[in-house]
Protein backbone atom coordinates (compact mmCIF):
# COMPACT_ATOMS: atom_id res chain seq x y z
CA UNK A 1 0.00 0.00 0.00
CA UNK A 2 1.82 3.17 -1.45
CA UNK A 3 -0.08 6.08 0.24
CA UNK A 4 -0.06 10.20 -0.65
CA UNK A 5 -0.87 12.33 2.05
CA UNK A 6 -1.39 15.57 0.72
CA UNK A 7 -1.82 18.32 3.79
CA UNK A 8 -1.48 22.19 3.91
CA UNK A 9 1.81 22.37 5.86
CA UNK A 10 4.52 20.50 8.70
CA UNK A 11 4.02 22.19 11.89
CA UNK A 12 5.88 20.96 14.87
CA UNK A 13 3.08 19.23 16.81
CA UNK A 14 2.61 16.58 13.75
CA UNK A 15 5.95 15.67 13.18
CA UNK A 16 5.76 12.78 15.44
CA UNK A 17 2.71 11.63 13.56
CA UNK A 18 3.79 11.77 10.47
CA UNK A 19 7.18 10.08 11.28
CA UNK A 20 4.88 7.05 13.14
CA UNK A 21 3.38 6.73 9.90
CA UNK A 22 6.48 7.20 7.79
CA UNK A 23 7.83 4.07 10.07
CA UNK A 24 4.65 1.74 9.47
CA UNK A 25 3.84 2.41 5.56
CA UNK A 26 5.20 3.69 2.49
CA UNK A 27 4.35 6.93 2.36
CA UNK A 28 4.91 10.37 0.95
CA UNK A 29 3.61 13.51 1.94
CA UNK A 30 2.33 16.81 -0.29
CA UNK A 31 2.72 20.11 1.84
CA UNK A 32 0.69 22.83 -0.95
CA UNK A 33 1.33 25.67 1.78
CA UNK A 34 4.50 24.76 3.22
CA UNK A 35 5.02 28.51 4.81
CA UNK A 36 2.44 28.44 6.48
CA UNK A 37 3.19 26.91 9.61
CA UNK A 38 5.66 29.80 9.96
CA UNK A 39 2.92 32.02 9.78
CA UNK A 40 0.45 30.44 12.37
CA UNK A 41 2.64 28.58 14.51
CA UNK A 42 5.80 30.47 14.15
CA UNK A 43 8.02 27.49 13.44
CA UNK A 44 8.06 24.82 10.91
CA UNK A 45 8.31 20.71 11.62
CA UNK A 46 11.65 19.01 9.42
CA UNK A 47 12.08 15.68 9.12
CA UNK A 48 14.15 12.98 7.53
CA UNK A 49 12.18 10.24 8.23
CA UNK A 50 9.79 10.97 5.17
CA UNK A 51 9.80 11.86 1.59
CA UNK A 52 8.41 15.40 1.36
CA UNK A 53 6.97 17.49 -1.59
CA UNK A 54 6.73 21.08 -0.75
CA UNK A 55 4.24 22.94 -3.60
CA UNK A 56 5.28 26.57 -4.87
CA UNK A 57 3.85 29.06 -7.16
CA UNK A 58 -0.01 29.85 -7.84
CA UNK A 59 -2.88 28.05 -7.72
CA UNK A 60 -2.55 26.47 -10.77
CA UNK A 61 0.99 25.81 -10.48
CA UNK A 62 0.16 23.86 -7.59
CA UNK A 63 -2.76 22.35 -8.60
CA UNK A 64 -0.68 21.00 -12.13
CA UNK A 65 2.07 19.59 -9.67
CA UNK A 66 -0.35 17.74 -7.47
CA UNK A 67 -2.05 15.96 -10.74
CA UNK A 68 1.66 15.33 -11.78
CA UNK A 69 2.49 13.81 -8.65
CA UNK A 70 -0.41 11.19 -8.21
CA UNK A 71 -0.41 10.50 -11.56
CA UNK A 72 3.32 9.56 -11.66
CA UNK A 73 3.92 8.41 -8.37
CA UNK A 74 1.76 4.97 -8.58
CA UNK A 75 0.09 5.65 -5.34
CA UNK A 76 -2.74 2.92 -3.95
CA UNK A 77 -4.27 5.43 -1.54
CA UNK A 78 -4.84 9.53 -1.83
CA UNK A 79 -4.84 11.37 1.52
CA UNK A 80 -7.05 14.38 0.51
CA UNK A 81 -5.91 18.02 1.82
CA UNK A 82 -8.18 20.13 4.61
CA UNK A 83 -10.64 22.23 2.83
CA UNK A 84 -10.60 24.99 5.46
CA UNK A 85 -10.51 27.39 2.37
CA UNK A 86 -11.73 28.34 -1.24
CA UNK A 87 -8.22 27.67 -2.00
CA UNK A 88 -7.57 24.69 -0.37
CA UNK A 89 -10.73 22.94 -1.29
CA UNK A 90 -9.82 23.73 -5.80
CA UNK A 91 -6.51 22.00 -4.54
CA UNK A 92 -8.75 18.71 -2.92
CA UNK A 93 -10.86 18.67 -5.76
CA UNK A 94 -7.86 18.50 -7.73
CA UNK A 95 -6.83 15.57 -5.88
CA UNK A 96 -10.02 13.90 -5.84
CA UNK A 97 -11.22 14.39 -9.51
CA UNK A 98 -7.36 13.01 -10.84
CA UNK A 99 -7.74 10.01 -8.12
CA UNK A 100 -10.89 9.37 -9.25
CA UNK A 101 -9.81 9.14 -12.48
CA UNK A 102 -6.65 6.61 -12.18
CA UNK A 103 -9.53 4.54 -9.71
CA UNK A 104 -7.28 5.11 -6.81
CA UNK A 105 -9.08 5.06 -3.86
CA UNK A 106 -9.23 8.30 -1.76
CA UNK A 107 -9.82 9.54 1.85
CA UNK A 108 -10.27 12.71 4.18
CA UNK A 109 -9.14 13.36 7.76
CA UNK A 110 -10.51 16.16 8.88
CA UNK A 111 -10.92 17.85 12.71
CA UNK A 112 -13.92 20.33 11.62
CA UNK A 113 -17.51 20.58 13.76
CA UNK A 114 -18.87 24.04 14.44
CA UNK A 115 -20.27 26.22 17.27
CA UNK A 116 -23.63 26.03 17.91
CA UNK A 117 -26.01 27.66 15.41
CA UNK A 118 -26.80 30.66 17.86
CA UNK A 119 -22.89 31.34 18.80
CA UNK A 120 -22.32 32.45 14.91
CA UNK A 121 -22.75 35.30 13.65
CA UNK A 122 -24.31 35.86 9.92
CA UNK A 123 -21.03 35.56 8.02
CA UNK A 124 -19.73 32.80 9.73
CA UNK A 125 -23.21 30.94 9.33
CA UNK A 126 -22.30 31.65 5.15
CA UNK A 127 -19.07 30.44 5.90
CA UNK A 128 -20.19 27.20 7.70
CA UNK A 129 -22.72 26.26 4.78
CA UNK A 130 -20.25 26.71 2.02
CA UNK A 131 -17.87 24.30 3.79
CA UNK A 132 -20.16 21.80 4.25
CA UNK A 133 -21.27 21.90 0.54
CA UNK A 134 -17.39 21.81 0.23
CA UNK A 135 -17.31 18.63 2.33
CA UNK A 136 -20.17 16.99 0.41
CA UNK A 137 -18.56 17.15 -3.13
CA UNK A 138 -15.21 16.00 -1.60
CA UNK A 139 -16.72 13.19 0.71
CA UNK A 140 -18.87 11.75 -2.18
CA UNK A 141 -17.37 8.78 -3.47
CA UNK A 142 -14.88 8.98 -0.63
CA UNK A 143 -13.39 5.33 0.64
CA UNK A 144 -13.71 6.50 4.35
CA UNK A 145 -13.24 10.15 6.29
CA UNK A 146 -11.02 9.84 9.26
CA UNK A 147 -12.41 11.90 12.36
CA UNK A 148 -9.98 13.22 14.69
CA UNK A 149 -12.61 12.53 17.41
CA UNK A 150 -16.21 12.71 19.03
CA UNK A 151 -17.24 16.24 17.27
CA UNK A 152 -15.37 15.95 13.58
CA UNK A 153 -17.38 12.36 13.71
CA UNK A 154 -20.70 13.82 14.45
CA UNK A 155 -20.15 16.82 12.40
CA UNK A 156 -19.52 13.96 9.50
CA UNK A 157 -22.51 12.25 9.99
CA UNK A 158 -24.29 15.56 10.35
CA UNK A 159 -23.51 16.36 6.63
CA UNK A 160 -24.83 12.98 5.58
CA UNK A 161 -21.76 11.03 5.29
CA UNK A 162 -23.04 7.31 5.98
CA UNK A 163 -21.51 5.62 9.25
CA UNK A 164 -19.89 2.77 7.74
CA UNK A 165 -17.51 5.26 5.96
CA UNK A 166 -16.41 7.08 8.74
CA UNK A 167 -13.51 6.11 11.09
CA UNK A 168 -11.44 7.44 14.11
CA UNK A 169 -8.14 8.12 14.62
CA UNK A 170 -8.05 10.11 17.79
CA UNK A 171 -5.70 13.34 17.30
CA UNK A 172 -2.59 13.74 19.93
CA UNK A 173 0.73 15.13 19.30
CA UNK A 174 4.32 14.36 21.54
CA UNK A 175 5.69 17.07 23.12
CA UNK A 176 9.37 17.32 23.41
CA UNK A 177 11.45 16.48 25.99
CA UNK A 178 12.59 19.25 27.52
CA UNK A 179 16.54 20.31 26.88
CA UNK A 180 17.41 21.54 30.35
CA UNK A 181 16.02 21.30 33.83
CA UNK A 182 14.98 23.99 36.22
CA UNK A 183 12.18 24.84 38.68
CA UNK A 184 10.04 27.14 36.93
CA UNK A 185 9.01 28.63 40.78
CA UNK A 186 12.60 29.68 41.20
CA UNK A 187 13.10 30.93 37.59
CA UNK A 188 9.95 33.31 37.71
CA UNK A 189 10.32 34.33 41.26
CA UNK A 190 6.84 32.35 42.19
CA UNK A 191 5.36 31.43 45.77
CA UNK A 192 6.36 27.73 47.22
CA UNK A 193 3.77 27.35 49.04
CA UNK A 194 0.71 27.94 46.77
CA UNK A 195 -0.79 25.76 44.05
CA UNK A 196 -0.14 26.15 40.79
CA UNK A 197 -2.67 26.72 38.16
CA UNK A 198 -0.89 26.89 34.37
CA UNK A 199 -2.32 28.16 30.80
CA UNK A 200 -0.37 27.62 28.05
CA UNK A 201 -1.83 29.91 25.31
CA UNK A 202 -2.02 32.94 22.51
CA UNK A 203 -2.97 36.20 24.12
CA UNK A 204 -5.71 36.64 21.56
CA UNK A 205 -9.27 36.68 22.16
CA UNK A 206 -10.61 33.37 21.64
CA UNK A 207 -8.18 31.85 24.15
CA UNK A 208 -10.89 33.31 26.73
CA UNK A 209 -8.02 34.78 28.99
CA UNK A 210 -10.29 37.65 30.08
CA UNK A 211 -12.56 34.47 31.48
CA UNK A 212 -9.84 33.46 33.29
CA UNK A 213 -8.77 35.87 34.87
CA UNK A 214 -12.13 36.54 35.94
CA UNK A 215 -12.77 33.43 37.26
CA UNK A 216 -9.42 33.76 39.39
CA UNK A 217 -10.96 36.73 40.57
CA UNK A 218 -13.98 34.37 41.93
CA UNK A 219 -11.81 31.72 43.08
CA UNK A 220 -9.96 34.47 45.52
CA UNK A 221 -13.06 34.72 47.29
CA UNK A 222 -12.85 31.71 49.18
CA UNK A 223 -9.08 30.26 48.48
CA UNK A 224 -5.60 32.19 48.96
CA UNK A 225 -3.31 29.68 47.89
CA UNK A 226 -4.03 29.49 44.36
CA UNK A 227 -1.89 31.25 41.85
CA UNK A 228 -2.29 31.24 37.81
CA UNK A 229 0.73 31.62 35.33
CA UNK A 230 -0.15 32.08 31.65
CA UNK A 231 2.75 31.38 29.13
CA UNK A 232 2.01 33.10 25.60
CA UNK A 233 2.81 36.33 24.10
CA UNK A 234 0.36 38.10 21.85
CA UNK A 235 -1.74 41.89 21.17
CA UNK A 236 -3.55 41.09 24.56
CA UNK A 237 -1.07 41.04 26.63
CA UNK A 238 -1.22 44.86 28.25
CA UNK A 239 -5.02 44.80 28.29
CA UNK A 240 -5.16 41.40 30.28
CA UNK A 241 -2.50 43.06 32.75
CA UNK A 242 -4.26 45.98 32.80
CA UNK A 243 -7.74 44.09 33.72
CA UNK A 244 -5.20 41.83 36.15
CA UNK A 245 -4.63 45.58 37.99
CA UNK A 246 -8.36 46.58 38.07
CA UNK A 247 -9.52 43.46 40.14
CA UNK A 248 -6.19 43.96 42.62
CA UNK A 249 -4.93 40.44 41.96
CA UNK A 250 -1.73 39.70 42.89
CA UNK A 251 -1.36 36.04 42.14
CA UNK A 252 -1.31 36.13 38.25
CA UNK A 253 1.81 36.28 36.51
CA UNK A 254 1.70 36.51 32.95
CA UNK A 255 6.06 35.57 31.77
CA UNK A 256 5.48 35.37 27.96
CA UNK A 257 6.27 33.30 25.27
CA UNK A 258 7.74 29.53 26.70
CA UNK A 259 9.91 28.05 24.24
CA UNK A 260 8.79 24.89 23.16
CA UNK A 261 12.22 23.34 24.12
CA UNK A 262 11.28 23.24 27.97
CA UNK A 263 7.53 23.95 28.09
CA UNK A 264 7.02 20.04 29.23
CA UNK A 265 8.30 21.39 32.74
CA UNK A 266 5.75 23.68 33.16
CA UNK A 267 2.67 20.92 32.65
CA UNK A 268 5.10 18.70 34.96
CA UNK A 269 5.41 21.41 37.73
CA UNK A 270 1.92 22.31 37.78
CA UNK A 271 -0.78 21.34 39.81
CA UNK A 272 -3.81 21.79 37.02
CA UNK A 273 -3.73 23.02 33.52
CA UNK A 274 -6.57 25.46 32.08
CA UNK A 275 -7.88 25.82 28.52
CA UNK A 276 -10.30 28.63 28.68
CA UNK A 277 -11.10 29.20 24.68
CA UNK A 278 -14.54 30.75 23.98
CA UNK A 279 -16.12 31.27 20.72
CA UNK A 280 -15.35 34.45 18.79
CA UNK A 281 -16.88 34.31 15.87
CA UNK A 282 -18.71 31.22 15.57
CA UNK A 283 -15.11 29.48 15.54
CA UNK A 284 -14.36 27.00 17.88
CA UNK A 285 -11.10 24.85 18.89
CA UNK A 286 -11.17 22.21 16.36
CA UNK A 287 -9.28 19.78 18.95
CA UNK A 288 -6.96 21.60 21.21
CA UNK A 289 -3.58 19.61 21.57
CA UNK A 290 -2.52 21.35 24.30
CA UNK A 291 -4.89 19.11 25.88
CA UNK A 292 -2.80 15.95 24.79
CA UNK A 293 0.22 17.85 26.19
CA UNK A 294 -0.60 18.68 29.78
CA UNK A 295 -2.38 15.00 30.38
CA UNK A 296 1.23 13.39 28.80
CA UNK A 297 2.81 15.70 31.02
CA UNK A 298 0.89 14.63 34.09
CA UNK A 299 -1.31 17.62 34.40
CA UNK A 300 -5.07 16.92 34.53
CA UNK A 301 -7.15 19.58 32.70
CA UNK A 302 -10.13 21.98 33.12
CA UNK A 303 -10.91 22.85 29.53
CA UNK A 304 -14.58 24.57 28.04
CA UNK A 305 -16.62 22.88 25.80
CA UNK A 306 -15.87 24.57 22.67
CA UNK A 307 -12.29 22.71 23.12
CA UNK A 308 -12.73 19.12 20.35
CA UNK A 309 -10.27 17.31 22.77
CA UNK A 310 -12.30 18.10 26.08
CA UNK A 311 -15.26 15.58 25.06
CA UNK A 312 -13.12 12.80 24.18
CA UNK A 313 -10.17 12.90 27.31
CA UNK A 314 -11.68 14.54 30.09
CA UNK A 315 -13.72 12.04 31.78
CA UNK A 316 -14.25 14.11 35.23
CA UNK A 317 -10.53 12.19 36.60
CA UNK A 318 -8.11 13.55 33.91
CA UNK A 319 -10.34 16.69 34.09
CA UNK A 320 -13.24 18.33 34.08
CA UNK A 321 -15.37 20.10 30.69
CA UNK A 322 -17.11 23.16 31.41
CA UNK A 323 -19.10 25.97 30.14
CA UNK A 324 -17.22 28.32 27.54
CA UNK A 325 -17.43 31.84 28.56
CA UNK A 326 -18.75 31.38 31.64
CA UNK A 327 -16.11 32.47 34.20
CA UNK A 328 -18.28 31.34 37.31
CA UNK A 329 -17.93 27.75 35.48
CA UNK A 330 -14.72 27.88 35.30
CA UNK A 331 -13.93 28.96 38.47
CA UNK A 332 -16.27 25.83 39.96
CA UNK A 333 -14.19 23.16 37.76
CA UNK A 334 -10.84 24.70 38.98
CA UNK A 335 -11.77 24.32 42.16
CA UNK A 336 -13.15 20.98 41.89
CA UNK A 337 -10.09 19.58 40.40
CA UNK A 338 -7.44 21.78 42.23
CA UNK A 339 -8.44 20.41 45.58
CA UNK A 340 -9.53 16.92 45.13
CA UNK A 341 -8.54 14.34 47.57
CA UNK A 342 -7.96 11.09 45.52
CA UNK A 343 -4.93 11.99 43.60
CA UNK A 344 -4.72 8.88 42.74
CA UNK A 345 -7.34 7.80 41.12
CA UNK A 346 -6.44 11.09 38.66
CA UNK A 347 -2.80 10.18 38.54
CA UNK A 348 -3.71 6.61 37.02
CA UNK A 349 -6.50 8.04 34.71
CA UNK A 350 -4.42 10.06 33.07
CA UNK A 351 -1.75 7.07 32.70
CA UNK A 352 -4.94 5.01 31.29
CA UNK A 353 -5.55 7.99 28.87
CA UNK A 354 -2.38 8.64 28.08
CA UNK A 355 -1.89 5.22 26.87
CA UNK A 356 -5.07 5.20 24.58
CA UNK A 357 -4.45 8.71 23.26
CA UNK A 358 -0.55 7.65 22.18
CA UNK A 359 0.85 8.23 19.09
CA UNK A 360 1.29 5.01 18.26
CA UNK A 361 -1.58 4.48 18.79
CA UNK A 362 -3.47 7.27 16.50
CA UNK A 363 -0.79 6.16 13.58
CA UNK A 364 -2.23 2.62 14.12
CA UNK A 365 -6.02 4.29 13.83
CA UNK A 366 -5.32 5.47 10.67
CA UNK A 367 -3.75 2.91 8.59
CA UNK A 368 -6.65 0.56 10.18
CA UNK A 369 -9.13 2.78 8.56
CA UNK A 370 -7.04 3.22 5.21
CA UNK A 371 -7.33 -0.98 5.20
CA UNK A 372 -10.37 -0.56 3.41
Amino acid sequence: MKILFITNTLSEYRLCFFENLAGKSHIDFMFTHPDMAVQIYGAKGKSDAFRSIDLTGNLFKRTKAIRNEITAGDYDRIILPPADSIIQAIEGYTAMRTAKRLNIKYYTWTEKWEAPLETQPFTKKIKNFVQRSIYKTLTRGVQKCIAYGTKSREYLLSIGVPEGKIGVSHNTTLPPEPKEQFDIRDRHGLPKDKKLVFCMARLVERKGLDVLVDAMAILNREHSDVILVIGGDGPLMEPLKMQVKRLGLGNIFMIGRISSDVKALYYRQADLSVISSRIIGGVIEGWGLVVNEALFNGSPVVATDCVGAAYDMLDGNTGIMVRQGDSAALAEGIEKMLYREDKETVTQAIKDINVKYSVDVMGDGFLKCLQG
